[in-house]
Parts: C-alpha cells; structure tokens; sequence
C-alpha cells in the first residue's frame, strides 16, 4: 500500500511552485535554414520538447482562418507594413481556400505553409520555428516570412504591426506553460487519488482487524463456555471415581467383584483424564486467541497512525494542488 507519496511530490513541487510566472519574449536576429532572419523567441520554464513542438503544430493551425485569407489575400492590413506587396492570384486563393496549412519538419525547424492570423494579417505566412530544448525548459524562435520570400522585421513593418508578432508568439509560450501547469495539476491530482484510496484501504483495513478482534472474543467465549462445562464433567468423573474407590474399600483383593470394579476404576479415571485434557485444550485455544488479540491491537495502532500520516499527506496535497491551481491561473 502506498501511503506515503506526498513527500516526494512536495519536494518535486519547489522548483515549479517558485518559477516563473510571466513569460517573455525577444526579438533579434538568429541563423536559420534561411540565412540570419529577425526570430521572434519565448522561452517556456519546465516544458518539455514533445510537449512544446505538439502544441506549436496545434497552436499554429488554430490560429489560422483560411476562410478570411482566402477572401483578402493580396490587401495590406490598413496602416501596418512600410513595403510590402504581398499580391496572391486568384486562382491561387482559390486553391488556398480549400486547402489546411501545411506543416513539415526540415532540417531541425518545424515549417508551416499558408498560415493567416486576424491579429497579424490576413496576408498568408510562412512560419519556420526552431526549437532548443535545455533542463529549465524549452527556447521556440519563430521566423515569419511572406509569400514573396521577404521575412518580417524592424526594416519592412511598423512598430505595433512587430509587437502583434511578438504577442502571437508570447500568447503560444502562455498557452504552453499552462499546459506544463495543466499536466502537473493531473499528476497530482491523480497522486491524491491515490492517497484517498490508502485513506480508504486503512480504514477498511481497521474495520477488518476489528472484526477479527471480534471473531477472537467470541472464541473465548466459547471455549470459556467450554470449560465451565467441562469443569462439571470433571467433577462429575471424580466422583464416579471417588465412589467406585469406596466400593472397593468393601471386597478384598483378588475377589470376583473387586476386580470388576477394579476394571471399571480403570474406564472411569480414563475418562477423567480425557476430560482434563479436553480442559486444558480450551484453556490454550484461549490463551492463542489472547495472543492474536494482542498483535491485532498492534496493528490496530499502527494502522491508526497510518490513518493520521495519510490524512496529513492528502491536505499536504490538495494544498500543493490548489497552489498549483493559483500559479497556472496567475501566467501571464
């Protein structure tokens, strides 16, 4: 039975009950596949590389509106970009409309084709990401480049059009880090399911070595009940004994009727004797049942301090839970 679970998960909590809450982003040039290009990068404390790259791919498909691009694909977002002509025929957008972005892995970098954003533009994207996994947590660098091969920087887009990148990949490294959060809260609470499941089998457990107390008890009783009946079968046999003794008192030795009663003396003290063993019997069934009753009371308080140390777990718990509930709702 697992009952002391809690303590390794309290120590395992520190390093995510102190993190970081507040996720930030920089934006400078890195290499690429494509040559050095302005990334746009958040760092994502705790999280794990399949983690990160599963929820990019989800991500970057939930936040593109095919439907819109289609339709305004070629018109420039009113007083956003400086010099760009992204023009798109429309056969193409024709084509695009019915089609799902598309994402590939090449070279390191997760690519994704035709993706469109309300906040960014309704012009199609292409976005490369780059991925670098360490033991606080996982870098995601995003590349953003048009459809004409020109990739979005300080140079070619106004300031706040450059900040709507930056969000776009801050709200992805907030969604992740609540998912690392959401993945820790299931942990635990499965853990307390499990503690609540010791807390139940204790008391069961207490529950059985009570009744097994009982079971003992009603044993003595009957051997008690046992005894005092022999005890009168005793006292009856002695005086059978007792009386066929003063009969023989009557004849003398060797005589016809002093060994027939001779004979019978013999049955009858061996019927006493079977009688006293019979006593004794009960008197150790007793004895063994007095016994057992002890080391049952043992684990009685043993259990009980189980009892105490898993409840003294389960709110340790639901402590750390709700500590992580207020932490994940605290990400910003």
């Amino acid at each position: 039975m697992k009952t002391y679970l809690c303590a390794a998960i309290l120590l395992f909590s520190s390093a995510c009950l102190f993190g970081q809450e507040k996720i930030n982003t920089t934006v400078s040039g890195k290499e690429m596949s494509q040559g050095n290009n302005t990334a746009f990068t958040v760092f994502i404390p705790e999280a794990s590389l399949k983690l990160a790259e599963s929820k990019w791919k989800k991500y970057v498909a939930e936040k593109t509106f095919i439907e819109t691009a289609a339709e305004d694909a070629g018109r420039l977002v009113e007083n956003t970009y400086k010099t760009i002509a992204n023009t798109v025929s429309s056969e193409k957008k024709r084509e695009l409309s019915k089609q799902k972005i598309r994402i590939e892995s090449i070279n390191g970098e997760i690519i994704s084709r035709g993706v469109v954003h309300e906040n960014l533009t309704h012009l199609f994207l292409d976005i490369y990401a780059r991925f670098n996994e360490s033991a606080e947590g996982v870098q995601v660098s995003a590349f953003f480049q048009f459809s004409d091969s020109v990739f979005v920087s300080s140079q070619n887009v106004l300031p706040e059009t450059l900040l709507a990148f930056e969000n776009y990949i801050r709200e992805f490294g907030v969604e992740t880090y609540i998912s690392v959060f959401d993945g820790k809260i299931k942990a635990a609470e499965k853990s307390l399911r499990e503690l609540k499941r010791g807390a139940k089998s204790l008391k069961s457990g207490k529950k059985s070595f009570e009744n097994a107390i009982a079971r003992c008890e009603s044993e003595i009783s009957k051997n008690e009940s046992n005894i005092e009946l022999s005890g009168e079968q005793i006292k009856s046999a002695n005086e059978k004994v007792n009386e066929i003794k003063n009969s023989m008192s009557g004849y003398t030795r060797k005589s016809l009727e002093y060994e027939s009663l001779k004979e019978l003396l013999k049955d009858r003290e061996k019927e006493r004797r079977k009688l006293l063993n019979q006593k004794k019997g009960y008197e150790n069934k007793i004895r063994q049942q007095e016994i057992k009753i002890k080391h049952i009371e043992a684990d009685i308080i043993e259990n009980e301090k189980g009892q105490v140390k898993q409840q003294f777990d389960i709110q340790q718990q639901e402590q750390f839970i709700e500590e992580l509930k207020n932490k994940r709702s605290n990400i910003k």
